[in-house]
């Protein structure tokens, strides 16, 4: 499968997010003569999301982003479509930190379909939907059980921002304030792209409130 893609994203000359996208997507179809149809539909279909995703950036313009997903959701039924589509619209709700909801979409995916990548993308969105809803130890417990995965990918391009900010969740939830402020700085320096400022700043503001808290009540 994977040496199949590979090929098909030379002859295309399909950038690596594409590509990546669609890998993940793609991954669990296992009809091998279906295969090269399928990811030439899923690269439409990726790309069409993708501008999506780029224009409601450039725009700030998530709710119509996300209910334009949700009329896609409605249209495309294959368990990949669906399951790319649901990760996008948990983007688009996180954007407009509707986390309750995020939660409850992901939620509502079919576990057992969950497969390879898509695993390590799902147990990174459900952290951080519980962690922004405050339930800290679900939080902790999920990070916990999944973090040898995680580390596998701490230096990938796409996902190692995530795995960063999922680790400083952990601390913070751990109430190690000192060792999240340490792995906020390094997050800082590496994964500076604007997206992931919004979020470093949002971690930032979360330390220095519990970090008040904690010398008002006599700590540290």
């Amino acid at each position: 499968m994977g040496i199949l893609l590979a090929v098909i994203k030379n002859f295309l000359n399909i950038d690596d997010e594409t590509f990546w996208n669609v890998y993940i997507i793609v991954g669990g179809i296992v009809i091998v003569g279906a295969v090269g149809i399928n990811v030439l539909y899923q690269i439409r279909f990726v790309k069409r999301i993708k501008n999506m995703v780029n224009q409601a950036k450039e725009q700030n313009d998530f709710d119509g982003f996300n209910d334009e997903i949700e009329k896609l959701l409605k249209k495309y039924k294959a368990r990949y479509n669906q399951l790319y589509l649901k990760f996008n619209l948990c983007y688009g709700l996180s954007k407009k930190k509707e986390y309750e909801k995020g939660l409850e979409v992901l939620k509502s995916i079919d576990y057992r379909s969950v497969k390879g990548m898509n695993k390590i993308i799902y147990h990174l969105d459900l952290a951080y939907f519980e962690f922004y809803l405050g339930n800290y130890e679900e939080a902790v417990r999920i990070i916990e059980e999944n973090n040898k995965e995680f580390m596998k990918f701490k230096n990938n391009l796409h996902i190692g921002k995530n795995i960063a900010a999922n680790t400083i969740y952990y601390h913070i939830a751990k109430k190690d304030y000192q060792k999240s402020q340490d792995l906020l700085r390094e997050a800082e320096i590496k994964w500076t792209d604007k997206e992931m400022k919004e979020e470093w700043d949002m971690l930032n503001e979360i330390i220095n409130k519990q970090t008040e808290g904690t010398l008002k009540d006599g700590g540290i």
